[in-house]
């Protein structure tokens, strides 16, 4: 398990095999080689905008208790502290405002 917003080569094989994979997918059913590339890069620049916006913007805090350093403003049944971040974007903030710019990115691409 890596950290949270974290880039690592295994983690960027991973995301480039992923859009291969749907890619593949969308080549088999209506074969576009262009299309298949920009599902492709899709995804593997959606993964990288998707660590860029969790390490700029996401809330992380700190445990109380244990130190720990997490995504939730509760850990061990107490409060924690914000140490870096916006209250108010937490991952599925970070996955929704990355899904909408890969579907803009994409918008723009093809048209």
């Amino acid at each position: 398990t890596g950290e949270s917003g974290g880039v690592s080569i295994l983690g960027l094989f991973a995301s480039l095999l992923g859009g291969i994979i749907i890619g593949a997918i969308y080549l088999i059913a209506n074969f576009n080689i262009s299309n298949f590339i920009l599902i492709t890069l899709m995804g593997l620049i959606g993964s990288i905008f998707d660590s860029v916006l969790g390490i700029i913007l996401e809330a992380k805090y700190e445990c109380l208790v244990c130190g720990k350093i997490v995504e939730y403003n509760r850990h061990c049944n107490k409060a924690t502290r914000l140490i870096h971040g916006k209250t108010f974007i937490d991952n599925n903030t970070v996955n929704l405002l990355n899904n909408i710019f890969i579907f803009v990115l994409s918008y723009i691409l093809l048209y």
